[in-house]
Formats: C-alpha cells, structure tokens, sequence
C-alpha cells in the first residue's frame, strides 16, 4: 500500500481536486492555495487541499 503524501506537486493537485493546471494556477494567484518551494520544486501541502475542498463544499 502507497503511503499517502503530505506534498503534492501541480499535476498531483489537478488529479486529486479534478481541475485543469489552468485552475490550479488560478488558485494559486488568489491565494487560495498556497505553494511552498522545496528543493527548487513547487509543492502543495494536501491537508491545506483539503480544507479549500471542505470549505468550497459547505
């Protein structure tokens, strides 16, 4: 079994919250997501995912 990772890259958030790059990069301009650089990548925490997705929902 995968053990599930705390930082998704851009095209693991597309797959995971089922959005174009395009979205995501709109996310990120309004600071809904916030990226973090990690050995020169771009990464996204998943709990901060997570909660943008709970709160879209309610």
């Amino acid at each position: 079994m995968e053990k599930e990772r705390n930082y998704l890259t851009v095209k693991e958030v597309c797959e995971y919250i089922h959005v174009s790059r395009t979205t995501v990069h709109l996310l990120r301009t309004k600071g809904i997501l916030k990226p973090r650089k990690i050995g020169g990548r771009v990464l996204f925490i998943r709990n901060e995912i997570d909660e943008y997705i709970n709160g879209k929902e309610a």
